[in-house]
């Protein structure tokens, strides 16, 4: 007798059809989301580029309050009086075909403020930015000022401008002509030239006048030196012992870190009550150092600062007196907004200002003086070639 059983046959063939009939209505289903899919990925690109030119708006907007606070003594209201109360940019974002409109306005309801409302477009989408927009406060407003509020010296209404030694790449420039006459290295009326390596090469005198130098390694001040209207890009750290002049503008961009200690001596033209002084500019990303009996600036009473120190990075600014050689005076300016600024030993003295994240003040006996008088308040003026005048807030997209 045969064994009963079930048949199996075929089994297979239905399971194979079974699966290609659920795949087949997987892919139909796809097929008919695909269009509404790619409709949504259109429709959602096309408001962020809208987004973008809007931004676009915004920061042409930026730019152009920026340039008419650096008028001097220009406010928001005059300037918008100016303009009849409002002004229109219109403009394109090339890069992405992108097109805004953007208008600078009264704020409705905060005196002195302006708003900027900036409407971008691509193909069908818009998007719309509204941004309220305060001039920043003067850089220096007293002799001491904190931007931590732990600190005794905060001030509460501060906004410190945002602040970076600037990079450099200059390309393939060629090297300077340094002429070499009785102990001195001259560089004079070059544009754009480089050192490649330290400069000077020993302690000679240096003279550069009318120039933009990179020098690729360290700078060394130890004997007499010379600036005038001079940029100079330092990849290194740069040192300062000796005696100098700054004459006009100067800008140093050190990219290591900045000691200047006694015998240094130095200063700028200055100017006495009424008149605008070049600035000297060093803007400093390592460590800043003053010590022993140094002399920044010109230090007497009726003539007013003239360099002013700029730091970016995290590490602590030191102004410390030497036993051997007393303690540094300084007609300047000192912008550390994110670092500790420490004043130690005696008798330090400082005609103008310093903003920094917390002080340390140590004096061993003694005083550690910091005078902001007529001629000091000169410092409420300065500004830094690379720090917006304008401060927005209360951002806002439609």
């Amino acid at each position: 007798m045969r064994p009963w059983y079930v048949r199996d046959d075929g089994v297979a063939l239905i399971t194979v059809l079974a699966l290609l009939t659920l795949l087949l209505i997987m892919l139909g289903s796809v097929i008919s989301l695909a269009p509404t899919l790619l409709k949504r990925a259109n429709f959602e690109t096309d408001l962020a580029l809208a987004l973008y030119a809007a931004e676009s708006g915004l920061n042409h907007s930026l730019a152009e309050l920026d340039g008419a606070l650096r008028a001097e003594g220009q406010t928001l209201t005059n300037w918008l009086n100016e303009q009849g109360g409002r002004k229109t940019l219109v403009g394109d974002s090339p890069e992405i075909s992108g097109t805004y409109t953007a208008t600078i306005e009264a704020h409705p309801a905060i005196s002195g403020a302006s708003r900027v409302i900036s409407t971008g477009a691509f193909h069908d989408r818009t998007r719309v930015i509204s941004v309220t927009v305060r001039a920043r406060g003067a850089l220096f407003p007293e002799a001491v000022v904190a931007v931590n509020p732990a600190d005794i010296f905060y001030e509460p209404n501060y906004v410190a401008a945002k602040v970076r030694v600037p990079s450099w790449n200059l390309g393939e420039v060629d090297e300077c002509t340094v002429e070499s006459v009785s102990n001195t290295q001259r560089i004079q009326d070059q544009p754009v030239c480089e050192i490649d390596g330290s400069f000077p090469s020993s302690g000679q005198r240096v003279v550069i006048r009318n120039s933009v130098v990179h020098i690729k390694g360290d700078l060394y001040l130890a004997s007499e030196f010379t600036f005038e209207n001079v940029t100079l890009y330092i990849d290194g750290g740069v040192t300062i012992k000796g005696s100098g002049s700054l004459l006009g503008t100067n800008t140093l961009n050190i990219q290591g870190g900045l000691n200047i200690h006694a015998p240094a001596a130095f200063a700028g033209e200055g100017g006495t009550l009424g008149e605008i002084a070049p600035w000297n500019y060093f803007y400093v990303k390592g460590s800043l150092s003053l010590s022993g009996n140094a002399k920044i600036g010109s230090l007497s009473p009726t003539v007013m600062p003239d360099v002013l120190f700029v730091t970016e990075t995290l590490t602590t600014v030191i102004i410390e007196e030497d036993p051997l050689n007393g303690a540094v005076k300084c007609a300047c300016g000192i912008y550390s907004p994110a670092r500790n600024v420490s004043f130690n030993g005696n008798a330090f003295r400082m005609y103008g200002a310093v903003v920094g994240n917390t002080f340390n003040f140590n004096p061993q006996s003694g005083y550690q003086n910091i005078e902001y008088d007529a001629y000091a308040e000169r410092m409420q003026n300065v500004d830094l070639p690379h720090a917006s005048r304008v401060v927005p807030s209360d951002w806002t997209e439609e």
